[in-house]
């Protein structure tokens, strides 16, 4: 990693949220009647107990945490307390790494290892790391809907989180991704799963706080397809750093460095003409695209 990249990231993992201390807002006492739910005797919750330390495990692996900075630097163009977007900033990271999980597994990308260290299925096994990963995707929707209860814009909130990771967005980029032929595809194709598989959720953390804050709609909506653009060239250049690893879906590989950059270029230009058209200090955003320039990993 540059320096350049180390004081980006130092600059923007100072509005981080503390995911020590959120992560409790996980596993609260509901505001629903529990009279059912005697606690059993503690023999019989260690299948829970070792649950929640592969949740712990897989959260707090690592990472750039640059969703949840994306949720923060939007808060910082608009102007608003980021500590009101923590919330939504924790459930984007959960079911990222609820997402992780299950791409990790023997049935998916069958990784057994993710940051240097071992996957959540080879530290504890793969049950364990399917329930983890279920549980993070599950409780990401409680932590947006006690977080933000009574909120005017909070339906829209959940059906933002569920199109962006749901059927029509990541889980589908998956299951695009694992089609054989992958060298088959055409542009299009390829551009496509990396905007259901990456950028889809890339553009939920940057656009949540735009529904959190109210803004205009004429904002929100043209935010949002400079969200998903900012998403697609994260994945391009991830790609780049990838080419030499054999990675399903890869835009260098599949149509070679020059064609990969010159898209990569294409829609950064994109992505500028629409923060010129945007009212707002978009300092933060062009920051994040000159450190996604020159990142090192």
């Amino acid at each position: 990693m540059t320096k350049a990249d180390q004081s980006v990231l130092k600059l923007w993992s100072t509005k981080a949220p503390s995911f020590e201390v959120d992560l409790g807002q996980l596993f609260e006492v509901s505001c629903f009647d529990n009279s059912l739910f005697a606690k059993p005797n503690s023999e019989f919750i260690q299948g829970s107990k070792l649950l929640g330390e592969a949740i712990r495990y897989a959260l707090f692996s690592g990472g750039k945490r640059f969703r949840p900075l994306l949720t923060f630097a939007s808060c910082q163009i608009l102007n608003e307390d980021f500590k009101q977007a923590s919330a939504w900033a924790m459930a984007v990271e959960c079911i990222h790494t609820y997402s992780l999980i299950h791409d990790d597994l023997p049935c998916m990308d069958n990784d057994d290892f993710r940051r240097g260290q071992p996957t959540v299925h080879k530290k504890f096994d793969e049950a364990t790391a399917l329930l983890a990963g279920d549980a993070l995707l599950t409780e990401a929707f409680g932590l947006v809907a006690k977080s933000y209860s009574g909120h005017k814009n909070l339906s829209s909130l959940i059906q933002l989180l569920c199109q962006r990771a749901g059927y029509s967005g990541m889980v589908s980029g998956q299951a695009n991704d694992l089609m054989p032929n992958a060298s088959l595809l055409t542009k299009e194709q390829l551009l496509f799963i990396h905007l259901q598989k990456t950028a889809a959720l890339i553009s939920a953390a940057s656009l949540g706080p735009f529904l959190i804050f109210d803004q205009e709609p004429e904002y929100t909506e043209k935010f949002n397809t400079l969200s998903l653009i900012l998403g697609l060239l994260f994945q391009l250049k991830d790609d780049v750093l990838d080419a030499n690893d054999k990675i399903e879906n890869n835009s260098v590989q599949s149509l070679g460095a020059d064609q990969t950059q010159w898209i990569y270029q294409e829609y950064k230009k994109q992505a500028i003409a629409i923060m010129q058209n945007l009212p707002l200090n978009l300092k933060p955003y062009e920051e994040l695209m000159a450190y996604n320039d020159t990142r090192k990993n």
